[in-house]
């Protein structure tokens, strides 16, 4: 009998090695992305601090809505309450399912909106007279990729606790970035870090997710995510202060209207 346990056992392992063997560098994106977007809404606050080459810095608060979408038509709108000469600047995207995402930008002392262009989102994103950074494109890109844009594959630097994936836009796909590598952990699929390559395969930055917390609603998220620029020679930290999963937002937040009126709280 005992020998009989053992052999399932065994047998057991064996297939679920087999099983996990075989899923793909998609899959695994999939799956990540999958777990991340359980939800309908969220709203974020958060610390942006900007550490330039001499030491110097700076900080600000941010809020960020975001509506998910089943179709991956995601509205996004990230605004600054502080500090005061910042408050009131907003992005607002929205992102489609095929085609470019759109984007506009509004700045209280020209009190206009200005659409971001397809050519413009490799631009860093940030307040009065500074950047962060975090590009326009990363601004869509932190909360699901369309998968249909790259084609993914297995570094060959797996290890025990995580999938390293490359990711590499297809030739029509619109990005600043060429390359991408992904470290994904295994045991939850939680994406800890992502390598950005400029299209020369030149290191340019290194995004690292950290202090994740598993929410009342099941879903991880980070509450600290760094972003080291090295062409730069600049750091930008977000840090999560408080997260709301699921709260009830009004579609009006996420209009044109909306954030040419500087409604904000």
């Amino acid at each position: 009998m005992k020998k009989l346990v053992c052999t399932l056992i065994v047998m057991l392992f064996l297939w679920l090695t087999n099983a996990f063997a075989d899923i793909s560098a998609p899959e695994i994106i999939k799956e990540s992305w999958h777990r991340y977007r359980l939800l309908n809404t969220e709203k974020e606050k958060l610390e942006l601090a900007i550490t330039y080459k001499k030491g110097r810095k700076r900080h600000c608060s941010l809020v960020r809505y975001t509506r998910f979408s089943l179709k991956k038509e995601d509205k996004i709108l990230l605004f600054f309450q502080a500090p005061a000469y910042d408050r009131g600047i907003g992005v607002l995207t929205w992102r489609k399912a095929e085609g470019n995402s759109d984007q506009w930008l509004y700045f209280p002392a020209t009190k206009r909106v200005r659409r971001i262009s397809a050519s413009k989102q490799g631009q860093y994103f940030g307040g009065t007279g500074y950047q962060s950074d975090f590009t326009y494109e990363d601004i869509r890109q932190l909360i699901g990729e369309r998968m249909s844009d790259f084609d993914y594959k297995f570094s060959g630097e797996d290890n025990d606790e995580q999938y390293i994936i490359i990711a590499m836009p297809k030739p029509e796909t619109k990005t600043s970035y060429g390359q991408r590598k992904i470290w994904i952990r295994k045991t939850d699929y939680v994406i800890l870090q992502v390598d950005y390559f400029d299209k020369k395969d030149h290191l340019i930055k290194t995004q690292t997710n950290s202090r994740f917390v598993l929410e009342k609603s099941g879903l991880w998220r980070p509450k600290k995510v760094e972003m080291e620029n090295f062409s730069k020679k600049r750091k930008t930290v977000l840090v999560f202060v408080s997260r709301d999963i699921n709260p009830k937002l009004k579609n009006g937040i996420f209009t044109k209207r909306f954030l040419d009126k500087g409604q904000w709280e």
